[in-house]
């Protein structure tokens, strides 16, 4: 599911990168995360969540990544075939260090070793959250996301229909 998702969320992505250079792949990760972990159930939900968190927020990104590539070649007058062929040398690189030298040669997520990985944790509880449902939120704090929301329409709406 979250390969069918991901390809209409890269191009929202990237389109909203190009517009605003701000990347908001982590935040659709969340939402996938959250959306994945309660549809698979107890039994599955946590780590169908994480895995999909995670191809959610790679594959969006790269969309994102590849906007501000484009903007800095049309920037400096870089054809964008020549962007897209440095593109490939970046990936090999990144395969490399990453998949065989970063992940064997250090110890990474031990909570007594040096590279912690905190966010593992983080992300983890959100998943045993959707897992959960919107049983397991404090009181009220459904209801307070839906006052947050519209005020936040509300002040928008007001910002739009006043004079300048």
């Amino acid at each position: 599911m979250a390969y069918m998702i991901a390809p209409s969320l890269g191009f929202s992505n990237a389109y909203g990168a190009g517009l605003t250079d701000m990347n908001m792949a982590y935040n659709y990760g969340k939402v996938a995360l959250f959306i994945l972990a309660a549809m698979s159930g107890k039994q599955n939900g946590v780590v169908a969540g994480l895995v999909g968190c995670g191809l959610i927020k790679s594959i969006v990104s790269i969309s994102s990544d590849l906007m501000h590539d484009f903007k800095t070649g049309h920037l400096t007058l870089t054809s964008p075939r020549s962007m897209l062929q440095s593109g490939r040398g970046s990936a090999a690189s990144w395969l490399l260090s990453h998949s065989f030298l970063f992940y064997k040669a250090f110890d990474v997520g031990n909570p007594e070793g040096e590279y912690k990985a905190p966010y593992a944790l983080v992300y983890r509880n959100m998943a045993i959250l959707g897992v959960e449902g919107f049983s397991a939120l404090p009181l009220h704090c459904l209801q307070l996301c839906y006052g947050f929301f519209a005020f936040a329409v509300a002040a928008d709406v007001v910002r739009d229909l006043s004079p300048e």
